[in-house]
């Protein structure tokens, strides 16, 4: 990784909701990621926006289409593969390396995928 003026999201930053309830990270059950409604993300770096602001993500009318669906599928897998809540969740793994997710890589998966 190179040296930036950003800081990534980690798994540290996420909440997750049912309604009013917050769910805990690692998440307690399958069913309890995927019923989630609403998401929300902690900006912990004043370099990235300012240092303690919350963005939050709703579901969309799309169920198949919505940043929810991703963040829960992510955390999944991260609880799965017993990263540390520090770990940045841009991040691809493999069983014995792991490395950034850059916006090249996903141009070229998105041009392979359809093509």
């Amino acid at each position: 990784d190179s040296p930036s003026d950003t800081t990534r999201f980690t798994l540290r930053d996420v909440k997750l909701f049912i309604g009013h309830q917050r769910l805990p990270i690692p998440a307690d059950t399958h069913d309890n990621m995927h019923s989630t409604a609403f998401i929300t993300l902690k900006f912990t770096s004043k370099n990235n926006s300012i240092r303690g602001e919350v963005i939050g993500l709703g579901r969309s009318g799309d169920n198949n289409l919505w940043p929810i669906l991703a963040m829960t599928r992510r955390i999944l897998r991260l609880q799965s593969t017993n990263m540390p809540v520090t770990i940045p969740l841009a991040r691809a793994y493999s069983q014995h390396t792991h490395g950034s997710v850059i916006l090249d890589v996903i141009i070229f998966s998105l041009r392979l995928a359809f093509t």
